[in-house]
């Protein structure tokens, strides 16, 4: 009888490691998708800020080249300009491309569509003051990246993550790997 108590005791606590054991490997597993994604979400929003940087930039030269006389050079010089844009909005199109397994299928269309909107928008012909047109064009797409931005954190629950990383935190159930 007594062999039967200590089989029926070691059967139990047997199961209840392995339970342990696969949920614990499923946490794991689930931890290491979300820091996949996260990095995708970075990368994407890495090229964002690029895209953004170079704007910037392109509206400080495209200042410089406005302001001298020489009519054919600056437009050839605002030619490459347009040109290091579009580089810039390619990149963006081949990370998303990279990293698209990792969002969704509306979000990937809504930021294909976006960039491909963003091609050759900048015309500033018969503009008065090309530069104000330039400036108000920037904060447009600052602010249509932003939205972006935004769909991806929600998408992502990054603020629902963060809240129970807080949670585990204060509770003092976490672990760190190196």
């Amino acid at each position: 009888m007594e062999n039967w108590i200590t089989i029926a005791f070691s059967t139990a606590a047997f199961a209840i490691s392995l339970l342990g054991y696969f949920r614990g490997r499923n946490i794991d597993l689930q931890n290491q998708v979300y820091l996949k994604k996260l990095d995708a979400y970075s990368s994407v929003i890495g090229e964002f800020f690029n895209l953004l940087n170079l704007l910037g930039n392109v509206r400080d030269e495209a200042e410089r080249l406005i302001s001298e006389n020489n009519t054919f050079t600056n437009k050839l010089e605002l030619n490459k300009l347009g040109a290091k844009i579009d580089l810039e909005i390619g990149k963006i199109q081949q990370e998303i491309a990279i990293k698209s397994i990792f969002f969704s299928e509306e979000l990937i269309d809504e930021t294909i569509t976006y960039l491909g909107k963003l091609y050759g928008q900048i015309d500033s012909k018969m503009s008065q003051d090309p530069i104000s047109d330039l400036n108000s064009y920037i904060v447009l797409q600052t602010q249509k990246l932003e939205d972006l931005i935004t769909k991806m954190r929600n998408e992502l629950g990054l603020e629902e993550m963060n809240k129970k990383l807080l949670k585990r935190i204060a509770k003092g159930k976490f672990k760190i790997d190196f």
